[in-house]
């Protein structure tokens, strides 16, 4: 077996075992085939730590991001343990520089509640002057009101969003079952009887426009919405809303988090509402919620502008 082989094998192990999402798995492929091309005819069976020291220095030397060279590494160590586990390695190449690669933890990106709202409101203005605009028009205000919807009140990534077909769609009880990462699902519930209302105005609009019965969010054309059609979207209310921050469609959903934990939601069910795999990731929205008190604190409290009185 030459590298190529070794690489195949492992991605399909990781597809067939772990179950794993065709992104993260090309995610794999792309990283592997990196480092494979780096040995220059050494086999990965054959390498050293010298070759992947050699590696890391070609991506530093290529101004690669720390978080960019610490994922190409993680890659290469599952690679190893894999071939390791596999019998077909005695000894897996260790390497000294992992530790450089830590990345302090970035705290999410919260959108204010009012500049939420400006960009709601935008999308509801469109909505209302799309209805006298044709059909097409307002399929197509409408869809892009709710995709945002969505994404804020449930706190869905944009790839999530974009997954999502008709028959994850109940709504009698207004759950949406939500394909996540790994592929696991969770099932979610939407709380707004004005959401509930938007999507029943979208269902039945999208009729119009295509009776395929698979994807919930198409385009003119019938097909799946893309992520970048979102993206595109959003940014374009944000413009109009006028919102002066370069705020991303994620960003929603980490505002949406941070607001639950601020409005007293347990950290165990807002990780189960967010798809998180670790409670860890979950508390980080603790800490941003710790943040934007101390922030109120220091603006608002009005013990900050007392001058007593003294003798």
């Amino acid at each position: 077996m030459d590298n190529s082989d070794h690489i195949a094998m492992f991605i399909h192990a990781m597809k067939t075992r772990r179950n794993l999402s065709p992104r993260t798995l090309k995610a794999y492929e792309l990283d592997l085939r990196a480092y494979e091309r780096s040995l220059a005819g050494t086999t990965v069976l054959g390498a050293q730590a010298d070759d992947i020291q050699e590696y890391i220095s070609h991506l530093e030397d290529n101004d690669l991001q720390a978080t960019s060279i610490r994922r190409k590494l993680a890659a290469i160590k599952v690679f190893y343990g894999f071939l390791a586990r596999e019998g077909l390695l005695e000894q897996v190449p260790l390497w000294k520089t992992t530790g450089r690669y830590r990345v302090p933890r970035q705290l999410p990106r919260v959108i204010a509640r009012r500049e939420v709202i400006q960009i709601l409101s935008t999308a509801h203005t469109r909505v209302t002057a799309a209805r006298n605009l044709g059909a097409g028009r307002l399929f197509a205000a409408v869809r892009n009101l709710l995709a945002v919807e969505l994404l804020f009140s449930l706190g869905l990534r944009i790839d999530e969003l974009t997954k999502l077909d008709l028959e994850d769609i109940d709504r009698r009880n207004g759950s949406v079952l939500v394909h996540g990462k790994g592929r696991k699902e969770r099932l979610l519930y939407l709380s707004s009887s004005e959401v509930l209302h938007l999507l029943n105005e979208y269902v039945r609009l999208r009729a119009l426009i295509t009776t395929e019965l698979r994807p919930l969010f198409v385009n003119r054309h019938g097909g799946r919405l893309g992520n970048g059609s979102v993206g595109r979207v959003f940014a374009s209310l944000c413009h109009e809303a006028g919102i002066e921050h370069h705020y991303t469609p994620h960003c929603l959903r980490h505002t949406m988090a941070t607001m639950l934990i601020e409005n007293g939601a347990d950290v165990r069910s807002t990780q189960e509402i967010l798809g998180h795999s670790s409670i860890s990731t979950t508390e980080i929205y603790i800490h941003v919620s710790r943040k934007r008190k101390r922030e109120v604190l220091q603006r608002f409290n009005e013990r900050n502008n007392m001058r007593l009185l003294r003798p």
